[in-house]
C-alpha cells in the first residue's frame, strides 16, 4: 500500500513499512524503516527516529512533489520489475538539478529504491553518487558475504570494492539468530553497488556505493544509481532471507518462476566429439546439452546444433564474456581486446551485445548462460539485462541465466539469492576425486548441471549421474520453490528447503568431520507428524525441531520429508 496524506508518504510491504515526511522547509526526511506501524501513529514520537534529510549528496534539495505510478518505470541501468511505484521528485533551485526517488513497494516484503538525477542547467556539476540507504540509533551486528565466499560478521563494514565485500549487507540486533529478533537486508540485486554499513556516533549508517562513486553531470546530461533491494524481518536472518528469495525469484525474472528448470550438460568434449557427447547428455536424462561459444567455432555450432534437435536434446550455449578465444562463434573485430594469459575479453558492450543477439537469431537455441566470475558482477549484470530484454523479443521461450555460483559461495549466497537462480555443477573433478555423490548434494540446493566430458565416463558413474537427474527431478520443486531455513546440525553445515504448504522437506547436510551428526530441523509443522524416507521412521514435528535426528555418517546425506496424512 501506498499512501499521501498531509506531508506524510507511507508505503507498506508485508510486515514491515518505510515513512518519509516533507519537513516545514520543504525537505525530505526519511523517517522509519522497520517493523510495520500504522499510519495514524505519529511515527517520529513512537519511535524517537532522528530523521535524516533525503536526497543525494552534491545539492541542496527541497520537496517538490509525489505521486503513485500504476507500475514501475525502468531506467538505464538493470531494475525489479514491480508494481505501483511512488515517485519523490525533489529539487536544487540554484544548481538547477532535478532528482527522482523511485520506492516500489513488494507485497511479500521488502522495498527497491533507486534515484536519477537531471542537471537542467547551462553548467557542469559535481555529484557524489555514494548514498546512505538507512541509519539507526544504535549498534547491530553487521553480517555480510564476502567475494572469497566467507560470510563476514562483525559491528562494521565499510563501504568500497577493495576490501573484497559484495552487494549485500544485513544489520542484527543483539541476540538474533537464524529465526528470531529484528534483521535488516540491503542488497544491489544486479551487483553495480556495494553496500556498506558502518558504525558511527549516532549508531549504524548503511550506504550503497556504485561503481563510479563521481560523477561530473553536463547541461542536459542524468545520472542513474543502482537499484537497491530493502528488506526487515522480526524473524531474524532466515526470515529477511526468505523474503529476499520471494522478492528476487519472482521479479528478477520478469515472471513467476513455477516449473523445474533445466538440467544442463555443459560439455567439455572436444569439438570433434560434441555431436556424440549430445546422445550420452540425453541417455544421461540432461534436458539441455549447451556449448561454450567462447570456444567453438561456427562450423561447429552449426553441426552441434543439428544434432541436437535431430535426437530431441534442447541446444543451449555458454558464454564468459571474460574469456574468449580468437575463432570462436563469439570472437569478433571491435569489441574483444586481448588479455595478458592470450585469451581476450569483451570490452565494447553495445557491440558485444548486437553480435551476440545476431548470433542466438541465427540459431535454434533454446537456453542461453551468461556465465560470471560471481553472482552480482556490474559489467555482466548489465550485459545480462540488455540480452535478455532483446533475446526475450526474438524468442519468448528462451530460457536464459544468469552465472554458475562457485562452491564456496553456494551457502553464503543463499542468504541474499534464491537458490531458483542459482545455477551450480558437478565437475570432472569430482568424478575423478570419488566425491561424485558430495556435489551432487551440495549442488541439488540450485539449478543442477553438469560440466565434464559425458564420453569419459565409466558405465557405473553414467548409472549414478542418471539417476541423481531422476532423483534431482523429484526434489526440485521442494528445493527451488520452497523456503530455505538454516537447519542447525552438529559437526557441519544443513540446509532444509520446506514446500509452501510444509507438507514436505528436502535436507541436504554436507558435514565437516566424520561420526555421528545431529540435524534439528524448522520450518516445519510442529503440529504435524512427518516420515523420513532415508530411516524408513516418523516423527512428530515438534521432535524434529527440538530434538532433532542423529544420522551416522563421515559423506554427505540427505533426508526427505513428508507429512504422513499425504505419504502414501
Amino acid at each position: 500500500m501506498i499512501k499521501i496524506e498531509n506531508g506524510i508518504l507511507y508505503l507498506t510491504a508485508g510486515e514491515a513499512c518505510c515513512v518519509f515526511k516533507v519537513a516545514e522547509d520543504k525537505t525530505l526526511r526519511r523517517v522509519y524503516f522497520g517493523k510495520r506501524v500504522e499510519f495514524e501513529d505519529d511515527v517520529c514520537a513512537l519511535l524517537g527516529v532522528r530523521p535524516e534529510s533525503e536526497g543525494v549528496r552534491g545539492g541542496d534539495f527541497t520537496f517538490v512533489r509525489a505521486e503513485v505510478l500504476p507500475d514501475k518505470p525502468h531506467g538505464t541501468l538493470p531494475t525489479l520489475v514491480g508494481g505501483k511505484t511512488l515517485v519523490i521528485e525533489l529539487e536544487d533551485a540554484d544548481k538547477k538539478l532535478k532528482a527522482e526517488i523511485f520506492v516500489t513497494p513488494y507485497s511479500r516484503g521488502g522495498f527497491t529504491r533507486r534515484v536519477r538525477v537531471v542537471n537542467n542547467g547551462e553548467k557542469a556539476v559535481s555529484l557524489d553518487c555514494e548514498r546512505t540507504l538507512f541509519e539507526l540509533p544504535e549498534p547491530f551486528e553487521v553480517v555480510a558475504v564476502g567475494r572469497d565466499g566467507n560470510i563476514v560478521k562483525g559491528e562494521s563494514t565499510p563501504n568500497g570494492a577493495n576490501n573484497g565485500l559484495s552487494n549485500f549487507a544485513a544489520l542484527l540486533s543483539r541476540g538474533a539468530d537464524g529465526n528470531h529478533s529484528d534483521a535488516y537486508g540491503f542488497l544491489s540485486v544486479f551487483g553495480n553497488g556495494a553496500i556498506g554499513a558502518e558504525q558511527t556516533e549516532n549508531g549504524m549508517t548503511v550506504t550503497c556505493a556504485p561503481t563510479v562513486k563521481k560523477v561530473k553531470l553536463g547541461a542536459g546530461e542524468s545520472v542513474e544509481l543502482p537499484e537497491v533491494l530493502l528488506v526487515y524481518s522480526d524473524r531474524g536472518l532466515g526470515g529477511m532471507s526468505r523474503v529476499f528469495h520471494d522478492v528476487v525469484r519472482e521479479f528478477m525474472t520478469g515472471k513467476t518462476v513455477d516449473r523445474r528448470p533445466p538440467t544442463v550438460m555443459f560439455a567439455t568434449s572436444p569439438e570433434k566429439k560434441l555431436c556424440a557427447a549430445a546422445e550420452v547428455a540425453l541417455e544421461l536424462g540432461c534436458d539441455v546439452f549447451a556449448v561454450d561459444i567462447g570456444k567453438v567455432s561456427r562450423s561447429s555450432l552449426d553441426k552441434v546444433t543439428a544434432a541436437c534437435h535431430d535426437i530431441g536434446i534442447k541446444a543451449g550455449v555458454r558464454i564468459n564474456p571474460y574469456n574468449i578465444e580468437k575463432g570462436s562463434a563469439a570472437f569478433g573485430e571491435g569489441y574483444t581486446e586481448r588479455t595478458a594469459d592470450g585469451k581476450y575479453k569483451v570490452v565494447d558492450l553495445k557491440k558485444f551485445m548486437s553480435a551476440f543477439t545476431a548470433l542466438m537469431q541465427g540459431y535454434a537455441f533454446e537456453y542461453a548462460l551468461i556465465d560470471l566470475p560471481w553472482m552480482g558482477d556490474d559489467f555482466g549484470a548489465q550485459a545480462m539485462c540488455e540480452f535478455r530484454n532483446e533475446a526475450s523479443k526474438l524468442s519468448p521461450e528462451l530460457t536464459i541465466e544468469w552465472g554458475v555460483v562457485p562452491r564456496k559461495l553456494r551457502y553464503a549466497e543463499t542468504l541474499c539469492y534464491p537458490t531458483a537462480l542459482m545455477r551450480t555443477v558437478v565437475t570432472a573433478e569430482a568424478v575423478e576425486s570419488g566425491a561424485l555423490k558430495t556435489e551432487f548434494d551440495a549442488a541439488s540446493v540450485g539449478r543442477l548441471g553438469y560440466e565434464l566430458d559425458p564420453l569419459e565416463l565409466s558405465d557405473g558413474v553414467k548409472r549414478a549421474i542418471r539417476a541423481q537427474v531422476f532423483s534431482y527431478q523429484d526434489d526440485a520443486p521442494t528445493a527451488l520453490f520452497g523456503d530455505l531455513y538454516r537447519a542447525g546440525m552438529t559437526g557441519g553445515k544443513s540446509m532444509t528447503f520446506v514446500s509452501k504448504d510444509k507438507s514436505k522437506a528436502y535436507v541436504v547436510c554436507v558435514p565437516t568431520d566424520g561420526g555421528v551428526h545431529k540435524v534439528f530441523l524448522t520450518g516445519i509443522d510442529e503440529h504435524n507428524l512427518y516420515h523420513v524416507r532415508e530411516m524408513n521412521k516418523t516423527f512428530s514435528g515438534a521432535a524434529l525441531v527440538c530434538c532433532g535426528v542423529t544420522v551416522g555418517s563421515a559423506n554427505s546425506f540427505t533426508l526427505h520429508l513428508r507429512q504422513v496424512a499425504d505419504y502414501e
